[in-house]
């Protein structure tokens, strides 16, 4: 008896925490990754241009409210390889925890905010 109770708590708390979006913007999620892929691929050293790369770690950055250390003026990317993990780390949660309010108004609306 003392199983079925645990199993019964156990499903209950597992199907509390599991995150389900009504509406997912498949488009503004796909831009996320998109410039997330091109952070990574510059860390990775694959061939990137220095605007793309410049252009997504500042739409990253202002979505999120996450700044990194990474660099990119006279030189491109993180200095520290743990400057680069602890920003992805940052980024991919912040991802995980607000995919289900991702929109392109959300976006736009940090995009568009004067000051930054």
């Amino acid at each position: 008896m003392k199983i079925i109770i645990y199993i019964t708590l156990l499903i209950g708390f597992i199907s509390c925490n599991r995150q389900s979006c009504q509406v997912i913007d498949e488009q503004t999620c796909q831009d996320f990754r998109h410039h997330l892929d091109i952070i990574k691929g510059q860390y990775r050293h694959k061939a990137t241009y220095v605007d793309d790369y410049r252009q997504s770690l500042s739409y990253i950055s202002r979505v999120t409210g996450y700044w990194s250390n990474a660099a990119y003026s006279s030189t491109v990317g993180f200095r520290e390889k743990r400057d680069y993990h602890e920003a992805m780390r940052h980024w991919e949660k912040w991802y995980r925890n607000n995919k289900c309010r991702l929109n392109r108004d959300y976006v736009d609306s940090v995009l568009n905010r004067k000051g930054q």
